[in-house]
């Protein structure tokens, strides 16, 4: 709800022409799953680089030692980055179930993965 005022704020266009693409790295891939599934219409593409595998169910942010720290490393950049727009999706982060998010995703996909 906040992000056209984001946007319009810094001197982005708002309604972006062409949709966005949104883009993530590590456990930020997961991030960027989610909200391209929670605005459908906004992203029209989204880039997964060096995604963080799921866990072995595939439907949690890693087991509970690892989502913790990983959550913990979340709210702690967020804190730094004053993403207002991002704070309500703190809560949503341990229920992510990224597979099914990816397919429900009708836009361009392009994974990245290097060795």
């Amino acid at each position: 709800e906040q992000l056209p005022k984001i946007l319009v704020e810094r001197g982005l266009p708002w309604p972006y022409q062409g949709g966005l693409i949104i883009s993530g790295r590590s456990v930020g891939a997961q991030v960027a799953v989610h909200i391209a599934t929670m605005f459908p219409k906004l992203f029209r593409a989204v880039v997964l680089d060096s995604a963080a595998a799921a866990a072995a169910t595939g439907d949690r942010l890693g087991r509970a030692p690892e989502r913790s720290a990983a959550l913990e490393i979340w709210r702690r950049d967020l804190e730094k980055a004053s993403l207002e727009v991002l704070q309500p999706l703190d809560a949503d982060l341990c229920r992510l179930s990224a597979i099914e998010k990816i397919r429900a995703f009708e836009g361009r996909l392009l994974v990245l993965h290097g060795l």
